[in-house]
């Protein structure tokens, strides 16, 4: 849907030919990440439910430091601009949902609730 509407919903906001050429740049990363997003967020809920939250709390921080930071800091330095960083993100949302994908599968996330 975003990839569909991507002529008709940046105008809407701005009239500016400058953030429109950016719009155009990381609305590609915004659309094909979603899917990506939306299964990491709802296994987030999943943990989160089954009081996870100290485990996700590490493998955010983790996968922000492994990820997005230091795509985001080399964007400046090698000139990605705004593409760079949305790098950043995509990669930290990929690295979270194998993460918790790996954590799902496995029983370490039941608890006590698992009889061994």
């Amino acid at each position: 849907m975003l990839l569909a509407l991507r002529p008709v919903l940046p105008p809407l906001f701005t009239d500016d030919p400058a953030v429109l050429a950016q719009a155009d740049v990381v609305w590609w990363f915004l659309a094909l990440m979603q899917p990506l997003a939306g299964a990491a967020f709802a296994l987030d809920g999943v943990l989160m439910g089954a009081g996870d939250v100290a485990w996700l709390r590490t493998v955010t921080v983790g996968s922000a430091l492994v990820g997005f930071l230091p795509l985001s800091l080399l964007s400046g330095w090698l000139d990605w601009g705004l593409a760079g960083v949305w790098s950043g993100l995509t990669l930290f949302i990929v690295l979270r949902l194998a993460a918790v994908s790996w954590r799902v599968r496995g029983s370490a996330w039941l608890g006590e609730t698992v009889s061994a």
